[in-house]
């Protein structure tokens, strides 16, 4: 039958475009697999609804599914609804109906006829069907209700159904659906999560570094996609440069503006206002600052049907989009001056009465209510900081004068927590001062100010300083958190290097359960520690069995910037890389280092770190993992601490004497050995083990030269690793000395890295074991005990290799080219001048007939000389 180009038009899916990412808690595949027959993506605009029922559309008739959509922004009664789904029913996808009975349900009078019809065609047919109605909320005909209440209420047992409607339309509220089993995916379901927004980001922007705009874009948009899409715009606007804060609130300003704000009648505009400053939001805070007598039923629309806000897992609660409370704020700043007043104490009162004070004080401060509000925050500041939220105190302290502070008990011990678990520990001191100083502070106080001083020092790695307060505090006082008092001196322990001393202390405090339940972020931070003691080991899988339940948990009862979430996510993501699910780790630590770089305790920053390097240098990106790592070597540098700026330039030179990148490994080996001799005389003696094992470490790596002091250099680095009980690093000290002692031509090499090998397959390291399986010849090494400092035959290095088309020169630039360096980085890692590898690119683009370096890389490829 020929339909017109209207009726194709609505039974035609919309392409899903190229830069779509898959999201497999999305598939359809799981709701089929929990029963669902019926399933309704309720949310507001911009949640792409459409775009995942597309995407339905294609998996499902990929798997030999028959599928029919009609978009139900078209048809205007039930006759045009029938004649859609018989066009629908007829393309390819479908070919659940001939062309006779499509003609015959085109022109069938009465629509329940038309539909007990096709349902039983459908039923008869035997197969999976899928019929997809999308916008089904958009049809304001009841005779349309009507006809899709029918075909929804009276579906075969083969047909499952998915529609999309805007939250609180009344088709699901007959009772003829009580029996069918409905699953609903809302606006909370449907976000992105901050994942998925880095891998969005890297689809729109492939090549890129998009950790820190993932991060932003993700934060800034609360993962509503269309407003990532938006933020994704910006960065392009911007000319691919990170957008601000202001430049993305701007974005989603005007959209917001134009789309919905700007069409408001002036009366409902003037309500909404009243919620500018509000967050979160609660149905009955909204009736307490509203004026009495207004009708809020508009107003409860809005926030049901549109993306101005965001919805809580808890219905009754929500909040304000960014680009909207912006707007909103500066119609707010027009209003006059006792009308916000009055507001805003109205807020602050119901926050008040709800405990949550933070939010109280926020409000009477608007308003300029200084008393009050450093009264409300000072209440507020307990919960923050048993929950761990030290960037909320921190904003509270950074927000008010010092002596208004000073002025308030309540911010003393708060405020120290803060500091001293950030990069500002000297302002620590004076608010302990204050509290010692203060003629009752009580001894509970007194206690927690010594434990604050000692957290300070874990997260400082002041050894010295842990050893002082172990000495005065054996035991924790009656007063003192008994989990914090065992967690600092688990650190001491660990530092030392007796890790499973450590992981002892910290499995005690597991007998603390009630403590531990009413405290996540304790928790949090316990798991973490646990798996801590495991990786210093050497043991990642054991770790990760501890941290992905863990992560999981914590991540459902805090913020995901939280610091306790950031430190497990790191852990996992190194745990991950170190058993070889790449996906995982990538998954992991997508958009999560800068959380990482200012949250986390000092371990977990370099395994964080570590493992981002690795996965970027898996890909061949070592220009990302030189960034990386040096941004692991300004964080040690900004903090004072020389266990990561040493693992920063250790891991440095390993990646870049691994790759044949001589001058690079060179430059980083001098630096870290500039740090090593600057090192304060007065360093703990474990903290000075561990950074000159990072030393050795780099020496070992590096063989250009003397592979004899190369395999000296790795047997310090093993009695160091084993002094302090780091298993992996020992075995990575015996590649070394494995590669050191096949490039002196001495077979003893092999064996070394079979052991290495075979241990490291045993512990499960994937990554230390290929990489000792790189090392290897492809053929055993003569069963030689030589010590000849002789070289390796020139064939094997890839510095005199000849290709038949490239001369050794042009092949080695070839490599450089291959591995994303630049022109100086070639030069300097094949110790040649800057023009000389220009001469030698000319050469090698003439051979391969390449007018670019991407070009001569493939054309090396598909010729077999690269």
């Amino acid at each position: 039958m020929k339909w017109s180009k209207t009726v194709e038009l609505w039974a035609t899916p919309p392409a899903t475009g190229e830069d779509v990412i898959e999201r497999p808690r999305l598939a359809l595949d799981r709701f089929a697999g929990a029963g669902a027959r019926l399933i309704d993506l309720s949310a507001p605009q911009g949640y792409g609804r459409t775009l995942l029922l597309s995407q339905w559309y294609a998996k499902a008739a990929a798997a030999g599914t028959s599928v029919v959509w009609l978009s139900m922004d078209g048809p205007k009664d039930a006759s045009q609804f029938i004649q859609g789904l018989a066009c629908a029913s007829t393309r390819p996808e479908a070919s659940l109906i001939d062309s006779n009975f499509a003609a015959w349900l085109g022109g069938t009078q009465d629509p329940i006829e038309a539909l007990t019809g096709w349902i039983l065609e459908v039923q008869r047919s035997g197969r999976e069907c899928l019929l997809i109605l999308d916008d089904a909320d958009l049809p304001e005909h009841p005779s349309v209700t009507e006809a899709m209440t029918f075909a929804l209420a009276n579906a075969p047992g083969n047909l499952a159904i998915a529609l999309s409607t805007n939250p609180g339309h009344p088709i699901f509220r007959q009772s003829a659906f009580f029996g069918t089993p409905l699953m609903r995916l809302t606006a909370r379901e449907l976000r992105f999560t901050e994942d998925e927004t880095a891998a969005l980001a890297q689809r729109r922007f492939p090549g890129e570094n998009i950790s820190d705009l993932a991060e932003q874009v993700h934060r800034h948009t609360d993962g509503w996609p269309l407003g990532v899409q938006l933020a994704l715009l910006e960065h392009i606007t911007q000319g691919r440069r990170l957008p601000s804060e202001k430049a993305m609130t701007q974005a989603l300003g005007a959209y917001f503006s134009n789309s919905f704000i700007d069409r408001l009648p002036p009366e409902l505009a003037d309500l909404l206002t009243h919620l500018a400053n509000l967050d979160p939001l609660h149905r009955d805070l909204v009736e307490t600052v509203v004026p009495k007598g207004r009708d809020l039923e508009e107003l409860r629309k809005l926030a049901y049907q549109t993306p101005l806000f965001v919805r809580a897992e808890n219905g009754d609660w929500m909040r304000l989009h960014a680009g909207v409370k912006e707007i909103l704020q500066r119609m707010q700043a027009k209003w006059p001056q006792e009308k916000r007043k009055a507001c805003a104490l109205a807020a602050a009162h119901w926050y008040a009465g709800q405990e949550m004070y933070e939010q109280a004080a926020d409000q009477a401060r608007l308003v300029g209510d200084t008393d009050l509000a450093l009264e409300l925050a000072g209440r507020a500041m307990r919960g923050l900081k048993i929950n761990g939220q030290t960037g909320d105190v921190l904003r509270w302290l950074d927000s008010i004068p010092p002596e208004a502070a000073h002025r308030h008990p309540q911010f003393w011990l708060a405020g120290a927590w803060a500091y001293a678990n950030s990069s500002q520990p000297r302002r620590m001191a004076p608010l302990l001062t204050l509290l010692r100083a203060a003629p009752d502070t009580p001894e509970a106080d007194l206690a927690e100010a010594d434990l604050i001083e000692a957290a300070q020092c874990a997260y400082s790695d002041d050894l010295a300083g842990l050893a002082r307060f172990s000495a005065r505090w054996p035991d924790p006082a009656l007063e003192m958190e008994p989990l914090l008092h065992g967690s600092i001196r688990a650190t001491e322990l660990l530092l030392r290097g007796q890790p499973v001393a450590a992981r002892s202390q910290v499995e005690a405090m597991a007998t603390h359960r009630e403590r531990l339940a009413a405290a996540p972020f304790l928790r949090a931070l316990i798991e973490a520690f646990r798996a801590v003691t495991l990786l210093w080991e050497g043991k990642p899988q054991l770790a990760l069995d501890i941290v992905r339940p863990a992560l999981a948990e914590a991540e459902s009862e805090m913020h995901p910037r939280n610091g306790g979430v950031t430190n497990l996510v790191a852990l996992l993501a190194y745990a991950a890389v170190e058993i070889g699910d790449i996906d995982l780790a990538r998954t992991a630590l997508a958009a999560r280092l800068p959380l990482i770089e200012r949250a986390a305790m000092p371990d977990t920053i370099i395994f964080g770190f570590h493992a981002a390097a690795s996965l970027s240098e898996r890909e061949k990106r070592f220009d990302i993992a030189e960034v990386q790592l040096e941004g692991l070597v300004s964080t040690g540098q900004a903090r004072a601490l020389p266990r990561l700026e040493s693992s920063g330039l250790s891991r440095l030179v390993r990646m870049h004497a691994r790759h044949d990148h001589e001058g690079l490994a060179r430059a980083a080996l001098e630096r870290l050995e500039g740090l090593i001799a600057q090192l304060p005389k007065d360093m703990p003696q474990a903290q000075r083990t561990f950074v000159t094992m990072q030393q050795q470490l780099a020496r070992a790596a590096c063989i250009f030269d003397d592979p004899h002091a190369a395999v000296k250099a790795g047997q310090m680095a093993r009695s160091l690793a084993q002094e302090l009980r780091r298993g992996r690093d020992q075995l990575l000290a015996q590649s070394l000395i494995g590669r050191a002692l096949l490039a002196m031509g001495d077979g003893r090499g092999q064996r070394e890295l079979q052991e290495v090998v075979a241990s490291a397959h045993a512990w499960g390291l994937k990554r230390l074991r290929d990489e000792a399986k790189s090392y290897m010849p492809e053929r055993p090494a003569p069963a030689s005990t030589s010590t000849s400092t002789s070289p390796a035959p020139e064939a094997s290095s890839s510095r005199s290799k000849s290709t038949g088309i490239l001369t050794g020169r042009e092949h080695d630039v070839l490599v450089g080219i291959s591995a994303y360096l630049t022109n100086k980085e070639i030069a300097l890692s094949l110790g040649l001048s800057d023009e000389t590898v220009r001469w030698h690119m000319k050469n090698l683009f003439q051979k391969l007939e390449a007018t670019d370096r991407k070009m001569a890389v493939a054309r090396a490829r598909m010729l077999g000389v690269l």
